[in-house]
């Protein structure tokens, strides 16, 4: 037997226990031991029999055992004695109690020790002490007492090697070692001994057959085997159905099989067998008696089962009805039970589950009560391990503290947590779970900005752990991901560090690829699908607020309406959940403008707030969600109603937030909701909550740039006596790099707008001014291009504004700097990644390798993996240190900076440059040329009318309906405001003389090479004056100057035929260039998108005939069309063609673009022109067929004989086809005043 210092305990109290029993027999027996000892014994077991006295029954066994009275008896008393000592053992065995097992122990061996080897009982006697030992190792999880009932029994199987109760019974035993150890040979030993039992003859019994049900049972729940579990219920029923089944074993039965079919249920999935397994249980409670010690057992049985069939069928009723009879277990235990902990711990975790579908205070408070009687009650005991009662309480005070929002037990749950990390087995489910919910709470502590930095570190610490420590494609490593990327984010708002943002987006798109694997389960259960897809949620939020990555949150509105749709009303989550769709929705709308999502999570929203208890802590956060939702709501219908209920539903969040953390976050967005329509009386509300709130927070909390930039709107948009200070906060807010780029934007266009009011042109400069250097951060490399063009968008008119205001203080180099700063910020990041760096690789050869790695792509546009996502993000922040570096190297001071008013003079050596700049305080032309920069003012030009005209001709464009006199109206306007003055100060009079026009904001829309009286005749037109090119910065045209001119004798051309529905021409003028130039074809199902790329690579020269698609609303999206689909801008714009020349488009409107990116060049020609092109024949709006083929023969039969790939005559020769049609048809300039040129 094993040393157990318990057991050597008792062993050495019997010997004085029985002195005292000899002590106490009445005289006149003490003469014979034997017969006294034996009559006493029997006494005292029948005794037992009626008042089951557990102190009558171990003297009882004591009077047997005496080895003295064991000597002294005759055979007959000896056999008599020891059948008693058997009937004992057997009874203590049952007995839940540590004392009695041990005894049961100690005298089982005893028994077993002075039996003869060859003695007949020897093997029941075995069985006995396996039984006792086993009995002894449930109380105690003594291994070593477990693995000597395991030889105990093998020592009886040697000795009957075909007893199939023997065999189940050393089954059963090895199969609770094995769930212990987790060693594989006693799985296998354990698998093999219970097969054996099967084939045994008379496997058949009842009892045989509970055996091994039972030992199945053990193995499948432990290495979770469905087929074990199976057979073990199979075994099971088959008992219950068996012959000789004894009513007196059937309540066990019963308990074992409702045990068997639950865990089969969870194995497999069926809800049905789930709630099936509930009636056995029922069953086994009311065959058992009301003063049966096994009472409390059954009923903790009956939880289980029921709260097993919850979970798979979702039945509430099953959940309330568990914690019912939870509460019966641990009512009828006994205080020192030694279960009670266990039986309370289960029904504090049953009560959180009720919780959650019962948000009633009364619940979530018995569940921390019973949760923390449970840790009382398991730490007066031996060698039971707190972790799993501490982790109770920590969770039971956090769901208090979100349907209270009492801090007090956040801090509380907090340390409870680190205890269990400091107690649990790393590794284990305690410490996984301990850290995943440390890490959480951690992160909410974090929000308050008034929390210690260490509080965010030990998040970060936390979750990190998890990841490490965790298997890939595990729960655990998704769920310690998703903390993770939080975590880092959290710290990076805290500390501004990049290189934690750049691990922060890495870490967040790996969260979300685990989410989405896991999702992709389809055994997932309910409750793990809503994790899942709450936690996917979750972390596309933050990537979103991260990178303003439009994919991520239009993902995360569809995860957050599945969990919303999953959990149904009325659960614990579901506010949680309606509230974070209301804000993801919320985001999306503001970037699309589309309702429908908006409007049912608000409308949702809304129904659950009303179901809410008054004093639920979660009502704030949903409040505020629907607050915002019904803002954004209101800023796409204009509708009062919306309006109303957002101010309505913020008040609400403000009001419950009383003064917790998050109170000045819903008094900025009350705020913001206040001064929307502008009237007084909310504006003054507005300003009043704004500055309340910075009063609230620190100078370090991250939300007071948002505060600040929301004040000073607040006040310019009031207006009066505190206009003064809105400028003075605004200006403080665009000048501080921590503000946003967006909000910087609208607030320097506020700044610079009132300043503009007042005259006060150095202070509207300034304003302005500095809204241009926030748009490289609004189109930032980090964001993808739908993302760069949604801010750029909002900064449209920007340069122009800083451009108008220099002017007005006659700084004609500062406002073509601006322009230059301010437009063409996308354009401007492709000509970098394309910049010629062989001066650099002859100084810093080193510096020209990573310049090129850095400018390498990505991958393709549409794989956003998280690697490329980082990438982006980490080539902000190493793209600027690099340029920095790079400049300054000797000779390299300049490397990829924008071309200033010094550079000028070189620019205009080939002909002037005119950028033309048209705004609501006055519209010039600054005149680039070999002489320096200077301004002409056009005082007849007014912006209104440009906006006319540009939507006329726009509208047109779109209907396919070109007015020719309205065009000819729209072209001697723009001759006598714009062109004729900029001609005039430039004295162009050559029809050769060579102009670029660089036209800003809705003059891109114009066809300013075609301005002029064309009926007269009488030259009073641009054509007739110069030969004009288009330009869309001087940067680029610097680089299209600095690329070394094709030295091939003959080109390499490309014809490609797009889609010709409807076009009769276009085979004709295909054929005409294969002909001519020997242009290789691509035609029909020839023409894909793959071939027509690939084909790009190795042609210099292209011309494209067919349709093009415009998409005013993503510009990036406008393309070529071909067979399959469409060649898009961003299909093109990635391309990097060093020898490309010459693409000619003979197709409808490749030069349109979005009016509120009309200073970024994204449509076709632009993006053909970045791809490598040097020269670009494009048009402004839709081209007839024949005269697009007929002007295109007479193009190329303009270039000079024997000419090689250079296209430096392109622009000439467009000039003259064009002139040739104008003098034709002067009075149809929709025929021939498309077409331009763009290049050189």
């Amino acid at each position: 037997m094993p040393h157990i210092p318990h057991l050597d305990g008792l062993r050495g109290a019997i010997p004085g226990l029985v002195a005292d029993l000899a002590d106490e027999l009445p005289a006149g027996l003490t003469d014979n031991r034997a017969e006294a000892f034996n009559l006493f014994s029997a006494m005292m077991f029948a005794h037992w029999s009626s008042d089951r006295d557990l102190g009558t029954l171990i003297i009882a066994a004591l009077y047997s055992a005496d080895s003295e009275a064991l000597a002294e008896a005759c055979p007959e008393q000896r056999a008599a004695m020891l059948r008693n000592l058997d009937h004992i053992i057997t009874e203590l065995i049952d007995i839940p109690d540590i004392d009695a097992a041990g005894l049961a122990v100690i005298l089982a061996h005893d028994r077993v020790t002075a039996t003869a080897p060859d003695d007949p009982e020897l093997v029941d006697l075995l069985t006995n002490l396996a039984a006792a030992c086993r009995r002894y190792w449930e109380l105690t999880g003594e291994l070593d007492i477990l693995r000597d009932a395991v030889r105990r029994l093998r020592a009886a199987v040697d000795l009957e090697p075909d007893a199939p109760q023997l065999l189940a019974n050393l089954g059963l035993t090895l199969s609770d070692l094995a769930s212990c150890t987790d060693d594989l040979a006693t799985v296998d030993e354990a698998l093999e001994t219970i097969e054996r039992a099967e084939r045994a003859e008379g496997a058949e019994s009842a009892d045989v057959l509970a055996t091994l049900g039972a030992a199945f049972m053990i193995l499948g729940r432990h290495v979770g085997d469905a087929d074990a579990v199976g057979r073990s219920v199979r075994l099971l029923r088959g008992a219950l159905d068996a012959p000789d089944a004894s009513p007196i074993v059937r309540p066990q039965l019963l308990n074992n099989l409702s045990l068997g079919m639950s865990r089969l249920a969870e194995l497999t999935g069926d809800a049905g067998l789930a709630a099936e397994s509930v009636d056995p249980a029922r069953q086994a409670l009311a065959l058992t008696s009301p003063d049966d010690p096994i009472l409390p057992m059954r009923h903790a049985n009956l939880a289980v089962v029921l709260k097993t069939a919850f979970e798979s069928t979702g039945e509430v009723g099953a959940l309330a009805e568990a914690v019912e009879e939870a509460r019966r277990s641990v009512t009828t235990s006994s205080a020192d039970h030694p279960a009670r902990p266990r039986r309370l711990l289960f029904l504090a975790r049953a009560l959180m589950r009720l919780y959650e579908r019962d948000i009633r205070r009364e619940v979530i408070d018995e569940a921390v009560d019973r949760a923390q009687e449970a840790l009382d009650t398991a730490s007066k005991a031996d060698g039971v391990s707190q972790a799993p009662y501490l982790l109770a309480v920590a969770d039971a005070l956090w769901f208090r503290y979100e349907a209270t929002g009492d801090r007090d037990d956040l801090w509380k749950a907090t340390e409870l947590f680190r205890a269990v990390l400091e107690q649990a087995e790393p590794g284990g489910d305690f410490h996984y779970e301990a850290l995943h919910h440390l890490c959480s709470i951690l992160l909410m502590l974090a929000d308050d900005v008034s929390v210690d930095l260490a509080i965010v570190q030990e998040a970060v610490t936390a979750a990190e752990t998890m990841v490490s420590g965790s298997h890939p494609g595990s729960y655990d490593r998704a769920v310690g991901l998703s903390n993770s990327g939080s975590a880092l984010y959290s710290l990076y708002r805290r500390t501004g560090d990049r290189a934690t943002l750049t691990r922060a987006i890495q870490v967040l798109q790996q969260a979300a690829e685990a989410n989405r694997k896991l999702l992709a389960d389809t055994q997932l259960s309910r409750d793990n699908r809503v994790k899942q897809l709450s936690g996917l949620s979750g972390v596309l939020i933050t990537v979103y607020q991260v990178t303003g990555d439009t994919q991520a949150i239009g993902e995360a509105v569809r995860r957050a309406r599945e969990a919303v749709d999953l959990l149904g009303a009325g659960h614990r989550d579901h506010a949680l959940a309606v509230g974070n769709l209301a804000a993801c929705a919320s985001s999306l709308a503001g970037l699309t403008g589309e309702r429908e999502q908006v409007e049912d999570a608000a409308l949702l929203g809304l129904a659950t707030l009303a179901d809410l208890p008054e004093g639920f802590h979660r009502r704030s956060w949903l409040a505020g969600s629907v607050g915002e939702a019904f803002s954004t709501l209101y800023g796409i219908t204009r509708d009062p109603s919306h309006q109303r209920e957002a101010v309505r539903c913020l008040r609400m969040a403000r009001e419950l937030a009383s003064d917790g953390p998050s109170a000045p976050y819903w008094m900025s967005n009350l705020a913001t909701a206040l001064i929307t329509d502008r009237s007084p009386v909310d504006l003054d509300e507005g300003v009043a909550l704004l500055d309340a709130a910075l009063e609230r927070v620190s100078d370090e909390d991250p939300l007071r740039p948002a505060l600040q930039v929301n004040l000073a709107t607040a006040l310019l948009v009031r207006g009066g006596r505190d206009a003064e200070r809105g400028e003075r906060l605004a200006m403080e807010a665009v000048l501080n790099g921590g503000t946003p780029a967006r909000e910087t934007v609208t607030l320097a266009w506020l700044a610079g707008s009132r300043a503009v009011k007042r005259g006060e042109w150095p202070r509207a400069l300034a304003a302005f001014t500095a809204g241009v250097a926030a748009l490289p951060r609004a189109g930032a490399r980090a964001l993808v291009r739908e993302d760069q063009e949604g801010g750029l968008a909002k900064a449209q008119g920007m340069a122009s504004m800083a451009a108008a205001c220099a002017l007005h203080l006659g700084e004609a180099d500062t406002a073509l700097e601006l322009l230059e700063a301010g437009r063409g910020i996308l354009l401007g990041q492709g000509l970098e990644n394309r910049a010629d760096v062989s001066r650099l690789r002859r100084i810093r050869p080193d510096l020209a390798d990573r310049f090129e790695a850095l400018r390498a792509p990505a991958g393709p546009a549409e794989i956003e993996t998280a690697a490329r996502i980082a990438a982006r993000h980490g080539r902000d922040h190493d793209w600027a240190a690099l340029l920095a570096e790079i400049r300054a190297v000797g000779g390299e001071t300049d490397f990829l900076k924008p071309p200033d008013a010094e550079t000028v003079p070189e620019l205009g050596r080939h002909g002037p440059v005119v950028l033309l700049n048209a705004t609501v305080v006055g519209c010039a032309a600054i005149l680039a040329t070999e002489r320096g920069v200077s301004a002409v003012n056009l005082p007849d030009l007014h912006f209104s009318d440009v906006q006319t005209h540009a939507t006329v001709l726009r509208d047109s464009t779109l209907n396919g309906r070109m007015d020719d006199r309205a065009i000819s109206g729209m072209l001697e306007w723009l001759w006598e405001t714009a062109a004729a003055p900029v001609l005039n100060a430039l004295d162009l009079a050559s029809p050769e003389s060579r102009l670029w026009w660089c036209p800003t904001g809705l003059l891109t829309f114009l066809p300013i090479h075609a301005a002029g009286r064309h009926t007269r005749g009488d030259g009073t037109a641009v054509m007739d004056r110069c030969v004009s090119s288009y330009i869309p910065t001087l940067r680029s045209l610097r680089h299209l100057r600095d690329r070394p001119r094709p030295r091939a004798e003959a080109p390499r051309p490309l014809a490609v035929g797009l889609s010709d529905a409807g076009l009769k021409r276009q085979r004709a003028e295909l054929d005409e260039l294969r002909r001519t130039l020997g242009a290789r074809l691509l035609h029909d199902t020839d023409a894909t998108r793959e071939n027509v790329l690939k084909a790009l690579g190795s042609h210099d020269w292209i011309h494209c005939a067919g349709h093009a698609t415009t998409d005013l609303r993503r510009p990036s999206s406008s393309g070529l069309v071909v067979h399959d689909g469409v060649v898009t801008v961003t299909d093109l714009a990635e391309l990097d063609l060093r020898h490309g020349e010459l693409a000619y488009l003979s197709a409808c409107s490749t030069t349109q673009n979005a009016p509120n990116l009309a200073d970024e060049a994204l449509h076709i020609t632009g993006a053909l022109q970045l791809a490598g092109y040097r020269h670009v024949i494009g048009t402004l709006w839709p081209i007839y067929d024949e005269v697009a083929a007929r002007v295109a023969g007479g193009f190329y039969a303009a270039r000079p004989p024997g000419g090689g790939a250079d296209a430096g005559w392109a622009a000439g020769a467009l000039h003259r086809i064009v002139k040739k049609w104008r003098d034709a048809w002067p009075d149809h300039p929709s025929r021939w005043a498309a077409f331009i040129h763009v290049g050189p």
